[in-house]
């Protein structure tokens, strides 16, 4: 039956249900009045194991299936949207029309929300920087180390350490304009020494923040290493990678309920759950509280969960359908 459904779905039906995942985010957000939003884009593999449609081989990967695009809300740990795309897409490809459905959906919101977008250096790509700033989104971007890069770099930060027995970071910045770049952009560089090491090791970001310092933005950026752990609960947890219907429409329709599912606990974990328990993992979830002994029964109207009076969770049951209880509705409109 699940199949069938699947199968029946059109793309149309799949941009509503990303939509959905959209929904559910801004929904909290709105809710709780959040102000600043710290936004992630990345790109993932899934892989197939048969002739589905739209499988290509990933030469990064190394393997053959697909490539999408996923957008997480940092601090919230909630999923913005995924767009399924061929295993052999670059990974920036199709980033703007992903994006900008989801940066216009922030501007519909009754207040400012400041949007402050990072990504890795596939990311990199002019169309992407004019995107956000037509949106007035911030972004720190990783740039990929090149010639030109190095030469204005060496003007203020030294090739070779003066010391080589101590480690040492460096931080400087110049503006830059590449030749697919209509404009000069701030550029920020981090000069790192080991011990041992004969040069320093430098890494770029492009980012549109002026008042920022280099240090601040470059520690901001580091933490966007977390989406990893983001993108291994979404296909651990909540098998978002699954690829078994044979059609290209049924796998992004998979792929986009799987992200539903995701929100929806993301959101219990965010509004009934106690603060230490808000990155417990979905696995862990279902063994404490959904994979339980039990027993339901109606009595005068109401529904009443019968549990094992050995289950060592049930403090923590009670307490979570009692925090659930007292939640006002999150959808406002």
């Amino acid at each position: 039956t699940i199949s069938r459904f699947l199968s029946a779905l059109t793309c149309d039906d799949v941009l509503h249900l990303n939509r959905l995942i959209l929904t559910l985010a801004l929904d909290y957000i709105r809710t709780n009045h959040i102000d600043t939003v710290m936004l992630d884009v990345d790109s993932t593999h899934c892989d197939t194991f048969g002739h589905q449609e739209a499988a290509s081989f990933n030469a990064h990967y190394g393997v053959t299936g697909f490539h999408p695009l996923v957008a997480y809300i940092a601090q919230l740990n909630l999923l913005l949207g995924i767009k399924q795309r061929p295993g052999n897409q670059y990974t920036s490809t199709g980033v703007k029309e992903f994006l900008a459905p989801i940066f216009a959906a922030f501007c519909e919101l009754p207040f400012d929300v400041q949007l402050i977008l990072r990504g890795d250096s596939g990311f990199a790509t002019p169309e992407l920087y004019t995107l956000c700033e037509f949106y007035d989104v911030k972004y720190v971007i990783r740039l990929k180390r090149n010639a030109a890069l190095d030469q204005l770099a060496d003007e203020f930060t030294p090739v070779v350490p003066k010391h080589f027995d101590q480690n040492s970071v460096i931080y400087g910045e110049f503006n830059y304009a590449a030749k697919s770049w209509s404009i000069d952009r701030r550029v920020l560089v981090k000069s790192t020494h080991q011990v041992g090491e004969l040069f320093f090791e430098r890494q770029y970001v492009v980012t549109n923040m002026t008042e920022a310092g280099v240090k601040l933005l470059y520690l901001a950026y580091q933490k966007r290493g977390a989406m990893e752990n983001l993108i291994k609960e979404s296909k651990a947890g909540f098998f978002m990678d699954k690829t078994n219907s044979h059609t290209f429409t049924a796998n992004a329709a998979r792929a986009t309920i799987s992200g539903i599912a995701y929100n929806l606990i993301a959101l219990m974990k965010l509004m009934a759950l106690p603060k230490e328990q808000r990155n417990t993992t979905i696995s862990t979830l279902r063994f404490q509280i959904f994979h339980v002994a039990g027993k339901l029964a109606r009595h005068a109207g109401k529904i009443i969960i019968h549990l094992a009076q050995s289950n060592v969770f049930s403090q923590q049951i009670e307490a979570l359908l009692a925090n659930i209880h007292t939640l006002s509705p999150l959808v406002t409109n």
